[in-house]
């Protein structure tokens, strides 16, 4: 399980065994990271980083490195896709599907004006 805590100052990411023990704290490298979603893969978790203008992390489980894979900022509401390759984000109310191995961002055209908080279907 992975959840979001600020019991050591502002808000992390911590990794809790499904057996129980000891939370792990995860070294985003970031200093405010929240909305965590696990791909369905199980390798990578995606993470807000609201410090800095707005980005997406990935944080590998494997290698335990982080990395912002965003280019832009204003980004939000990561949601893995099927393929553990894509996340489908809120940029500024817009919905974009980002390439986290690139960072290329393509808008989703839609006709609501705003969108917020995405969630992929597994």
């Amino acid at each position: 399980m992975v959840y979001v805590s600020d019991e050591r100052g502002s808000p992390g990411l911590y990794i809790l065994p499904a057996t129980g023990g000891t939370p792990e704290k995860l070294n985003t490298e970031s200093s405010y990271t929240t909305e965590p979603d696990w791909s369905p893969d199980g390798k990578k978790i995606a993470y807000s980083i609201t410090s800095g203008g707005g980005q997406i992390g990935v944080y590998d489980i494997e290698s335990k490195k982080a990395r912002i894979v965003s280019r832009g900022s204003g980004l939000e509401s990561p949601s893995w896709t099927k393929n553990s390759r894509h996340l489908v984000c809120s940029q500024n109310g817009t919905l974009v599907l980002l390439d986290s191995m690139t960072g290329e961002a393509i808008k989703i055209p839609n006709n609501l004006s705003k969108n917020t908080e995405p969630n992929t279907t597994r």
